[in-house]
């Protein structure tokens, strides 16, 4: 899904926003284009929720038990620095 040709579309770098931030329908429908078993919308979104409680991603606010919603909602890809948001909030 990181693959930056291939993978789902990643927004760009912004100051206010973890790296590797993407929207959750773009989401959705990169799993549901690329992913056997997960064509459906309904699917896709119980798989990518699944990968919410494995913290392979999470919301953009940084709030682990935000459940993956499809539309236009935030989520990032979880990277080594679980702990971004604590140190650019001032938490």
């Amino acid at each position: 899904m990181k693959d930056p040709v291939r993978g789902v579309c990643l927004l760009q770098r912004q100051p206010c926003l973890p790296a590797l931030t993407f929207v959750a329908g773009d989401a959705t429908a990169w799993v549901c284009d690329h992913v056997e078993g997960a064509a459906s919308e309904t699917a896709a979104v119980e798989l990518l929720q699944k990968m919410v409680k494995s913290e392979l991603i999470c919301h953009a606010s940084g709030n682990k038990d935000h459940p993956f919603v499809h539309g236009f909602f935030l989520y990032f890809f979880v990277t080594g620095n679980k702990g971004w948001w604590s140190v650019t909030r001032g938490r």
